[in-house]
């Protein structure tokens, strides 16, 4: 299967938080035992890395976390980002993938 497709729209100074289900599992399956990772880099073929994405499989769908403090410090505003599943066996699976565009923070704290 084919990764899916899904672009982050990040507010800088805001948390973001995301629920993806993952759509695949047979009747009954968790991901239990399941780990998950994933970058965000200004393009595919960079070794460049922006951000190291905080990840937490859980039941049926995978939460993504940037709290408002660490994207407050970004200093860039586009890049990619994909998200590798890892199954107890070590089978790796490419879940999702897409473009990643920070807008800008304009208020601060004073």
């Amino acid at each position: 299967m084919p990764a899916l497709r899904y672009d982050l729209l990040i507010e800088q100074g805001a948390d973001y938080v995301r629920t993806i289900p993952v759509i695949g599992l047979n009747d009954g399956d968790t991901l239990v035992g399941w780990s998950a990772t994933g970058q965000i880099r200004p393009g595919a073929g960079s070794e460049e890395v922006l951000h190291t994405l905080d990840l937490t499989p859980t039941g049926t769908n995978v939460v993504l976390r940037i709290p408002a403090a660490t994207s407050s410090a970004w200093t860039w505003h586009r890049g990619r980002y994909d998200v590798t599943l890892t199954a107890p066996d070590d089978t790796a699976t490419r879940f999702i993938e897409g473009s990643v565009v920070v807008y800008a923070e304009v208020t601060r704290a004073t």
